[in-house]
């Protein structure tokens, strides 16, 4: 939106100037260096607008270029930053992967250790009843 004001008001001043030049057609002197010219004043309006023009924009240019130099390094930047999240990102993935799978060895390890527990205090009950009943015998 902004450039489009910008065309806008260019071309009211540009048509505005070109209407000036045109009321304005009689033939003055023109004094250049040594010699002394007569040529119309429009010609000498138009001429002077166009070299303020080429003036603007060869000083616009270096300021265009600069700009165009600092917005390819920040773009490098950028990328150099963004491969190094992706790096570590993957780093991390993979720990992340690496974490859960022995969370799950050690569930299983766990789960066998209390399957083994119950198997083995089945294993015990028994006996422990035999001699439970024999110490009762003894006793009485």
């Amino acid at each position: 939106m902004k450039g489009q004001w910008k065309l806008i008001v260019s071309l009211i001043i540009l048509i505005v100037v070109v209407a000036f030049a045109l009321q304005n057609t009689g033939v003055t002197p023109v004094n250049f260096f040594f010699a002394e010219y007569r040529i119309p004043l429009v010609l000498v309006i138009l001429f002077s607008l166009l070299i303020g023009v080429i003036v603007g924009l060869i000083a616009s240019f270096s300021t265009i270029s600069s700009h165009s130099r600092e917005k390819k390094v920040v773009q490098k930047e950028l990328s150099a930053l963004k491969e190094s999240h992706l790096r570590e990102l993957a780093d991390k993935d993979s720990e992340i992967t690496h974490l859960r799978t022995q969370v799950r060895e050690l569930k299983q390890v766990k789960k066998n250790t209390v399957n083994v527990s119950q198997e083995e205090v089945a294993e015990l009950t028994p006996n422990m009843d035999v001699e439970a009943s024999n110490q009762s015998e003894v006793v009485e």
